[in-house]
């Protein structure tokens, strides 16, 4: 018989001999084991296993961050560092975790928290997940007469912060 494989979600399961009921090994040679007939026998097949890996692909974005390779059972370890995202415009992004994430239907799923997500028997990705901040410039300006002189510096603040206000200027005539 040619070598058969066969896995489940722990192994791959390759054919390596056959043995008989005396315990004597037959080994492939190519593709057809020899056996000489000397009477009724019974052979069984043994099969090495070999584990079979899964993946977790971490990313940022579209960009592959790390590739973890795990057996099935072993729990995913969150990777080393912080991804970062880019600003854009008024809007910086603070990191909130990794997550499983449907692309097909842009539905976020389970947080991976304190390494505690077992492989059972796929690959998975998971997404670096951002918690948006908005941020806007402040300033305080004298009237028109003084053709809006700033008052103190300008500052940017997060959309939403309390902001105290200079003390009023005097009117100058």
């Amino acid at each position: 018989p040619n070598a058969a494989e066969w896995r489940d979600q722990t192994s791959s399961y390759i054919f390596s001999h056959w043995v008989d009921s005396k315990g004597n090994e037959y080994t492939p040679s190519g593709k057809e084991t020899m056996v000489q007939v000397l009477g009724p026998e019974t052979y069984t097949a043994v099969y090495d296993a070999v584990p079979v890996r899964y993946h977790a692909y971490f990313y940022n974005g579209s960009e592959l961050y790390f590739d973890q390779e795990l057996q099935f059972g072993d729990y995913a370890s969150i990777p080393e560092g912080t991804p970062e995202k880019d600003r854009v415009g008024n809007t910086t992004y603070e990191f909130d975790g990794w997550y499983l994430y449907n692309t097909e239907t842009g539905v976020w799923g389970e947080k991976l928290e304190n390494n505690k997500f077992a492989i059972a028997g796929e690959d998975y990705a998971f997404y670096a997940k951002y918690n948006e901040i908005k941020w806007v410039n402040v300033s305080f300006h004298k009237d028109a007469d003084s053709n809006y002189e700033l008052i103190g510096e300008a500052k940017e603040y997060i959309w939403g912060d309390t902001v105290v206000a200079p003390e009023g200027p005097k009117k100058e005539s």
